[in-house]
């Protein structure tokens, strides 16, 4: 959760994103591989070293996502993780190109909480998710993409980053804008926040020790809510 020194460029090209959108053919832009850190480097080589899965369900984001044993969690389901830690929204686009090869059956897509923590602005984060939802309908027409509300943050938890801490009410206009967009953009929206807060509107100490990230209970409220999403698309096979 470190902040960014090239926060300046991560913001043209967030307006870039926002241009190509708007034109027929969507193209990924490049960028400098010092934008993003080793593991991120790391994580991408050995994605790129994977065979592809047939009707694979993948699951896109951040720590969150990559602390997941998505296989564990479904068992005997083609689900691969493509999470990685303290990734961006711009990180998730610089390496959407290994993502949209694999022509998955479903994406769950969940990113954004890293880009608000290092002050991008909700609507420079939303031209971003929104290009990255125009994207994979563009390359992967069949593919569902389903898109996730971010969780909610409590400052209270053990350990927590300050980056964070009042970014609450930013996550809830994220979401609600995540959810107002879907139908134009080829997506379908999960709440996810709802079902983690606790009685302050803060991320449940049920679910998170840090305040940030999942515990055990936290990652099988998250199988709870995603179950009737992941059982269709394993029998429409």
């Amino acid at each position: 959760m470190k902040q960014n020194q090239h926060l300046p460029i991560f913001i043209f090209f967030s307006a870039l994103f926002f241009h190509l959108s708007a034109v027929a053919q969507l193209q990924l832009p490049s960028f400098n591989d010092t934008l993003f850190n080793p593991y991120y480097h790391h994580k991408v080589s050995q994605f790129k070293a994977f065979k592809t899965i047939p009707n694979s369900i993948i699951m896109v984001g951040n720590s969150i996502t990559d602390g997941c044993e998505w296989h564990e969690l479904f068992p005997q389901k083609a689900i691969v993780n493509r999470g990685i830690s303290a990734d961006i929204s711009a990180g998730v686009i610089n390496r959407l190109d290994e993502i949209t090869q694999r022509r998955a059956k479903a994406i769950f897509l969940k990113i954004g909480t890293n880009d608000l923590s290092r002050n991008i602005s909700v609507d420079s984060l939303m031209k971003n998710l929104l290009f990255i939802a125009d994207y994979i309908h563009q390359e992967n027409a069949t593919t569902k993409l389903y898109m996730q509300s971010l969780f909610p943050v409590n400052p209270n938890g053990k350990g927590y980053k300050n980056t964070n801490a009042n970014k609450n009410e930013q996550i809830k206009e994220v979401n609600a804008a995540i959810k107002a967009n879907a139908t134009t953009h080829h997506y379908a929206y999960i709440n996810l926040y709802d079902s983690f807060c606790n009685q302050q509107g803060l991320l449940s100490e049920k679910y998170s020790i840090d305040g940030l990230h999942l515990n055990g209970a936290g990652y099988q409220q998250w199988k709870h809510i995603l179950t009737p999403y992941i059982y269709p698309i394993k029998k429409k096979r």
